[in-house]
């Protein structure tokens, strides 16, 4: 199997305060912002929204190296700016991965044929 050549993510569970949603959207923006201003910035992030839970959201962003994503976390601008975003939370976990496996459309379709 082929590895993706970015492995390495940073990914954050966030349960908003009632009524912060909107706050909590721009001021995830506002991370991405802070980020955009600094030297090591990721490939890409993404924040998910619990489909049944409207408070509950997942974010994670892809890294092209541990380098960079310790670094970034160092700044002190993004510091702040994922402070901002904990503000509006009740209760957040943030943490660094290291992709270790992945699987593709492809090798899922060709299970499916053969289970058919």
């Amino acid at each position: 199997m082929i590895m993706p050549e970015h492995k390495y993510y940073t990914m954050a569970q966030w349960r908003v305060k009632p009524g912060r949603e909107d706050e909590f959207r721009r001021a995830w923006k506002d991370i991405g912002q802070a980020l955009s201003n600094i030297r090591h910035t990721p490939i890409q992030g993404r924040l998910l929204q619990s489909t049944d839970n409207p408070r509950e959201f997942h974010s994670f962003a892809t890294w092209k190296s541990d380098e960079d994503l310790r670094a970034a976390r160092n700044e002190p601008s993004v510091e702040k700016a994922i402070q901002r975003t904990r503000d509006f939370c009740e209760e957040s976990h943030l943490d660094a991965f290291l992709m270790t496996e992945t699987f593709y459309e492809e090798e899922l379709a060709e299970v499916s044929a053969e289970e058919t």
